[in-house]
């Protein structure tokens, strides 16, 4: 090489810190870790071609209370009824799973 070409590469290098390194080498290890936070039945229905809306769920919290009567379905399995609250839900019936008792009693004070 001459020292023309030798002068023109020096000028190119581009130094950087170890911690930008070690900062990109941090990046690239994490990379593939990305493939198992897609869920694996999107992978299957974008290979397939066709798109399926993903299962969606919803949960409701009273700080200040409900009236649990209006809320809670009586009956259980199948062959529940709903409370007056939930019959805006009677046509997604088969979708729909209401779970109740799940309160901690042992936040609350007393014996």
């Amino acid at each position: 090489m001459t020292t023309n070409k030798k002068a023109k590469l020096m000028e190119r290098h581009v130094a950087f810190s170890r911690r930008s390194f070690l900062r990109g080498l941090g990046a690239c290890i994490a990379l593939p870790a990305f493939e198992s936070f897609t869920p694996a039945s999107a992978v299957a229905s974008s290979a397939a071609g066709s798109v399926v809306a993903p299962v969606r769920s919803a949960f409701l919290f009273f700080p200040n209370g409900a009236i649990p009567s209006a809320w809670q379905p009586t009956g259980e399995g199948s062959s529940f009824e709903f409370g007056r609250t939930l019959q805006p839900l009677e046509k997604l019936r088969s979708h729909v799973q209401v779970l109740s008792g799940l309160d901690q009693r042992h936040a609350e004070p007393g014996p």
